[in-house]
């Protein structure tokens, strides 16, 4: 059974400590137009609950949290299977742990946390009520019920008022997460949720929307009614008669005035919402309670205030921004929360795949790894200390040993294949939110040439490749034995290079040909630049007073539309025979380095036996140097793709 403390621990001190303790509880009060001192926690539920920009944030930031994936890892990643019982255990505790789920659990302790200046805590119940006891149970609490007592081993207290009792749970059985702890020493071991940072800002939003309920009453708003030439006893009648209308159980009353020739006239004493801009101003304090929350109006979808709306770059830019402030803190929190749960052997990890991100890091480790082989190569560092160095960079998310057996010596070269800076699929290295199109997806026509150009490279299966080198192996294989390896001066090459190339498009024939979609998609994508160019333009011109507005309707000319088909038919008919050449000689280059690495080009001068060198080894070569050279020629058309648009805008500015 479970020991239960009902007397105040008294609070610790360290030995020769002289400061006074704190008073075990303080008296609370409400300022009236300031930052409130103190609260309780109903009273800050309340506050947060008549402000509906303060509960859309504090909800959108839980339905964050709750729809991400997570994971129970060991913190040795060598010992997952050893401790596969233990990790499968307590993701399903976590899943459902008999009275409440993961979702719910998730959600009551977030909006304490959100709400309170305790935040929330979770009763945890252990085998034996040991501190290291394996976690059976756990209750989350009303944080408003909960407070702490500066005492390290029950720091943490209940009370309720209505019951007169009091219970005080030490440290093993109580799990507690809160925001911004209060340095003022009489709020120590108590936080600032975000209602309390911003909460002039949500009063200000409360009395605007009072303000606004006010103007759709029938309730006649302060001011002087002016009837001008009616007399004084028949304005006092009237008013009285309006008095006994405006009273009784029908809330729609209509004054009427008559037997007047002048129309009367109304005074009032307050401002039109008009001139009071209040939508605005409404904006503007919505923004503050958003950035109390660590978020942007966007992140609650709301739209903005600016003339031209928010850019998707921005959005992203925002979106970026939340991640590492309001949800960052709210996960990074519930990860503590629950590693204090789990035992120390295992964390807690959640499962968040960032597009951006993991390209980013997967571009870091690819860089890191093109420079670490290059230092290797040239003896410059060992691979232990590129190793190390990757450790000490963050590249590797596991745990891995620091050094590796005969990572101590400078490895030699590979010469199979040269790995690729920037592989395709990675795109271009300008994100969204820096204005670029993404790290992911390369640009419209990289994407569209990629599509024809991967196709047909890929067309070359593993038996075509082999069919190919056995037409062109044996003349090339002749010569380079002949030769002693020392090919680079030799004449006689060009003549066999040329004998090959032929022999393989006898062997497999194959052309390069675009798709009807690209061409379409090439050809349609100059009108939506050049629209998207002058509409920028247009938007310059304006900003800098050199036209009085913003013009949205750009159309190239049939002039425009005719040269720029012209030319994108020249360059995609000059790119049929460049792609068609590039790819056997990738083949044969890709032949050549294999057959040239010192030791096959020994076999070869000692007997050459085609067979011996079909194996799995010269497909991987040979299919580096077909990726290789799809790179480049993507590169390649990509540039002169480009060029032909640019020339084109170019024109178009000149007046052409």
């Amino acid at each position: 059974m479970p020991r239960i403390k009902n007397t105040q621990p008294p609070q610790s001190r360290e030995k020769g400590q002289r400061s006074l303790d704190l008073p075990d509880y303080l008296t609370r009060y409400l300022p009236q137009w300031t930052n409130p001192q103190w609260l309780i926690g109903d009273t800050w539920r309340q506050i947060v609950l008549h402000q509906p920009i303060a509960m859309i944030c504090r909800e959108t930031l839980i339905a964050n949290a709750v729809s991400l994936e997570w994971k129970i890892e060991p913190r040795d990643s060598t010992k997952r299977d050893e401790l596969s019982s233990e990790i499968e255990y307590y993701t399903k505790f976590i899943e459902n742990n008999g009275d409440y789920d993961y979702t719910i659990i998730t959600e009551w302790i977030c909006q304490d946390y959100l709400d309170l200046p305790f935040g929330s805590g979770t009763e945890v119940g252990r085998e034996g009520d040991s501190p290291e006891g394996k976690v059976v149970w756990a209750e989350p609490l009303d944080g408003a019920t909960l407070f702490p007592t500066l005492n390290r081993d029950y720091p943490v207290g209940q009370t309720m008022e209505a019951m007169g009792k009091i219970v005080y749970f030490p440290k093993h059985a109580i799990n507690r997460i809160y925001m911004n702890p209060r340095t003022n020493i009489l709020r120590k071991g108590w936080g600032m949720p975000p209602p309390e940072k911003i909460y002039l800002a949500l009063e200000l939003l409360n009395r605007g929307d009072v303000y606004y309920a006010n103007l759709l009453l029938d309730t006649p708003e302060a001011g002087i009614l002016d009837l001008l030439d009616m007399s004084k006893d028949s304005a006092e009648k009237w008013l009285g008669s309006w008095k006994n209308l405006l009273g009784g159980a029908d809330p729609f009353k209509i004054p009427v005035l008559y037997e007047h020739d002048k129309a009367a006239v109304y005074i009032p004493f307050t401002r039109s919402p008009a001139d009071l801009m209040f939508d605005k101003a409404t904006m503007k304090y919505t923004s503050i309670v958003t950035a109390g929350y660590g978020m942007s109006i966007s992140d609650i979808g709301l739209p903005t205030l600016g003339s031209g709306g928010e850019t998707l770059a921005g959005q992203i830019r925002q979106e970026r921004r939340t991640r590492k402030t309001g949800f960052g803190m709210l996960k990074l929190k519930l990860k503590y929360f629950w590693d204090r749960i789990l035992p120390k052997y295992l964390e807690f990890k959640w499962i968040d795949l960032d597009d951006e991100l993991s390209v980013a890091l997967g571009r870091a480790r690819l860089a890191s790894a093109t420079a670490y082989q290059l230092l290797i190569d040239k003896g410059v560092i060992v691979p232990n200390e590129a190793r190390a160095q990757m450790i000490a960079d963050g590249l590797l998310s596991i745990s891995i040993k620091e050094t590796i057996e005969g990572g101590d010596e400078v490895s030699k070269p590979d010469q199979s294949g040269n790995a690729n800076e920037r592989p395709g699929l990675l795109g271009r290295p300008i994100s969204p939110s820096q204005g670029g199109q993404g790290e992911v997806k390369m640009s419209a026509a990289e994407d569209d040439f990629m599509r024809d150009a991967y196709t047909f490279y890929l067309q070359a299966s593993d038996s075509d490749i082999r069919r190919m080198a056995y037409s062109s192996i044996l003349p090339l294989a002749s010569e380079i034995a002949k030769l002693e390896l020392e090919i680079e001066n030799s004449e006689v090459m060009n003549v066999i290079h040329t004998a090959a190339i032929s022999s393989m498009m006898r062997a497999y024939f194959v052309a390069f040909s675009w798709s009807d979609a690209t061409k379409s998609y090439l050809l349609n994508l100059y009108p939506s630049i050049y629209r998207e160019v002058h509409k920028r333009k247009s938007t310059y011109d304006y900003e800098h007073l050199l036209s009085e507005k913003i013009e949205t309707e750009f159309y190239p000319s049939e002039q425009l539309i005719a040269q720029f088909s012209g030319g994108l038919d020249n360059l995609m008919t000059s790119y049929v025979g460049v792609i068609t050449n590039s790819f056997y000689e990738s083949v044969f280059s890709g032949m050549q380095k294999f057959l040239t690495m010192p030791e096959n080009a020994i076999k070869l001068v000692e007997d050459i036996d085609i067979d011996t060198f079909m194996s799995d080894n010269i497909l991987e070569v040979v299919r580096g140097e077909l990726s290789n050279s799809f790179m480049d020629i993507c590169s390649r058309f990509n540039e002169e793709y480009s060029k032909l648009i640019q020339i084109n805008l170019e024109d178009s500015s000149n007046g052409n």
